[in-house]
């Protein structure tokens, strides 16, 4: 049998043309996965709300933003739209959490340059200005000195950017849900530290104060930030903590040089009272002498000095946490202290994981304490317990005294096949945490929880977990899966 020899005619009969594909480099993280073109509209482009995978439409590249086919290739901007304005809920003040459909981002031609504003802007200023003390963490009697940031601000454009990445971020919450307020967070403060750079002034009696604010609010957004992320594994959110501990001392470096002169500034009656504030002599209080004890008892000598050393800037902290009660103190003072002051031989033992050092941050749920964080989530859970001032709590009565409405959670859920101490093959819910941080954020409690567990053949199976003494149940009987999803189940 003679074989066909292929010929250049039969070999385009036979290959199939290849469709022709124009690149999306600006588009978002979903549809580059899925090898889409995508049409780049922001905050949720076309292909991402036809598949209902909103959450995933994240925009990695923050650049400009390639042009509609049918305007036209000239560099004047496209007339604004009136969708591209956010809602006022109520008319005097922005709803935090609102959802909103709108182009967020900054337009092509204010990208480039930290000193330029477009409406977008402007209705993050008035964000920024209807809730100012919870933004910028202050009592409501401290009117001065919003006013004195807010002038500051206006003459010196990477502070107003980074003010504005806060109103931003504070839109954000939960970011898994107001995504596009927490990626025009990060691109705000981007444009700040940008702009901050290229304006590196001498220090003198005017750019002081803009600076020493500029690097007290990059330290703010960034431990927000880090707090309100994902909680995949304690390890990650240690990491990021880590992470936010070098910005923040990083950026202070800038003016810590010239702290006198700052305390000559406007800002002088602020200073003053932290200073005031701050404890003449340190009186270890019963929660650090425990970890005093335990660093005697287990670190080895080379280290308990740094330990010691830790635990009593960690003291200080409380201490100055503790004597910034009041209308006119910022607790978060308190907080930023500790991250400022510590020993760098310190953060790199809890860089290695090390036990001890993880007791010393993690003494008296110092993360959790965060008084700014709990003004920007709007938290209900109360961070601000002073272990000093409640000795004894050792039962749940005493907890039910504090937080009456942490009863409002209580749900008891059986999950068939987990033991109690040696686990067994029931599997664990999936989301737990996040039951925790709606009812934290939101005051919702959650009556159903996911539930993940693996069958005999080793193969993942979903259920629903229901709030006794309600049961589970398919939503359809008739219908057989190979396998089934909590959404497929109803609690009775």
């Amino acid at each position: 049998m003679t074989r066909l020899k292929k010929t250049p005619a039969n070999r385009d009969i036979a290959t199939k043309p290849r469709r022709t594909h124009r690149k999306s480099r600006n588009g978002c993280g979903a549809c580059k996965k899925r090898h889409m073109k995508c049409d780049e509209s922001r905050p949720i482009c076309l292909n991402c709300k036809i598949s209902n995978r909103g959450s995933q439409c994240i925009y990695i590249n923050i650049g400009p933003r390639s042009p509609p086919q049918t305007a036209s290739s000239s560099g004047t901007p496209l007339p604004l739209d009136a969708s591209s304005f956010l809602p006022l809920s109520p008319p005097t003040s922005l709803a935090a959490d609102a959802s909103i459909d709108l182009a967020l981002l900054p337009s092509t031609h204010t990208l480039g340059r930290g000193d330029l504003f477009d409406l977008n802007h402007f209705t993050l200023y008035h964000h920024l200005l209807t809730n100012r003390f919870s933004i910028i963490s202050t009592d409501t009697g401290n009117e001065n000195t919003i006013s004195l940031i807010l002038d500051y601000a206006l003459k010196a454009p990477y502070l107003m950017n980074q003010l504005l990445a806060l109103a931003a971020l504070h839109l954000s919450k939960p970011p898994s849900v107001q995504q596009p307020y927490h990626q025009l967070a990060m691109s705000l403060q981007t444009r700040a530290l940008t702009s901050f750079n290229e304006v590196r002034q001498e220090i003198s009696e005017e750019t002081c104060a803009p600076l020493f604010l500029f690097s007290s609010f990059v330290g703010v957004h960034v431990l927000c930030d880090t707090l309100q992320g994902p909680r995949e594994s304690f390890g990650t959110v240690l990491d990021r903590f880590i992470n936010y501990i070098s910005i923040h001392r990083g950026v202070r470096a800038v003016t810590k040089q010239s702290w006198n002169t700052i305390k000559k500034s406007r800002l002088r009656p602020l200073l003053q009272h932290i200073e005031d504030a701050y404890p003449r002599i340190v009186s270890g209080g019963e929660s650090t002498e425990i970890l005093n004890r335990m660093i005697e008892s287990n670190a080895c000598p080379s280290t308990a000095t740094k330990y010691h050393n830790a635990i009593l800037t960690l003291q200080r902290s409380f201490s100055l946490h503790k004597g910034l009660k009041g209308p006119s103190g910022r607790q978060v003072d308190a907080t930023i202290a500790f991250c400022l002051d510590v020993d760098d031989e310190y953060l790199d033992l809890l860089k290695k994981r090390q036990p001890e050092a993880l007791g010393v941050i993690g003494q008296n749920g110092y993360i959790g304490r965060i008084q700014f964080c709990k003004m920007h989530l709007e938290a209900r859970v109360i961070h601000d317990i002073n272990v000093d001032d409640h000795e004894g709590l050792g039962s749940l009565d005493s907890f039910w005294e504090i937080i009456p409405n942490i009863k409002t959670f209580y749900r008891m859920f059986e999950v068939p096949g987990l033991l109690y101490c040696s686990g067994g093959k029931g599997g664990q819910p999936t989301n737990t945490f996040d039951a925790l941080r709606a009812w934290v954020e939101n005051g919702t409690v959650s009556a159903e929880l996911p539930h993940s567990f693996e069958d005999d053949n080793g193969d993942e199976e979903n259920r629903l977990l229901c709030s006794y003494p309600k049961k589970e149940w398919l939503k359809k009987h008739k219908i057989e899966k190979a396998s089934y999803k909590s959404a497929d189940f109803v609690c009775v």
